[in-house]
């Protein structure tokens, strides 16, 4: 999810927050005048792409904002100590892979599982080809 937030410090001035974006107020604008968070402040509010279990967001937050739809806003929402009004800027669904590539890395990651390990492997193959490797160590420093 995209998201934009204000954050600000009592119940009571979110709900403010609220009320003025309800009257039509610009969400970016009325973010960069009341936030008390730095960082989204500086970016009209946004805060960029956050996952739906992003463990650095509150769960409250998060639940709420997936269940909106793009342009939404909401608030007064509890945000760690503060209260925060978010606004959901889009969704972006992850690409998939198709079922052609699923089954071909399930397929490469059972052939890794049941491969030898490389030494083993190394091993076979001098034996096979009655070679060795000698290493001159008085060469080193």
């Amino acid at each position: 999810m995209q998201l934009a937030i204000i954050r600000v410090g009592t119940y009571e001035e979110a709900d403010s927050v609220m009320d003025r974006l309800e009257q039509g107020e610009n969400f970016a604008a009325l973010a960069r005048e009341v936030s008390t968070d730095p960082e989204s402040r500086e970016h009209g509010g946004s805060i960029g792409m956050v996952e739906e279990n992003d463990p650095f967001w509150p769960a409250e937050l998060l639940q709420t904002a997936a269940g909106l739809e793009a342009g939404d806003i909401a608030g007064p929402l509890p945000a760690g100590e503060d209260y925060a009004v978010i606004r959901l800027e889009s969704i972006v669904d992850p690409p998939r892979d198709d079922e052609a590539q699923i089954r071909a890395q399930v397929r490469r990651e059972l052939a890794l599982e049941q491969a030898a390990p490389l030494q083993q492997v190394e091993s076979d193959l001098r034996k096979k080809y009655e070679t060795a490797i000698y290493v001159d160590n008085s060469l080193q420093d």
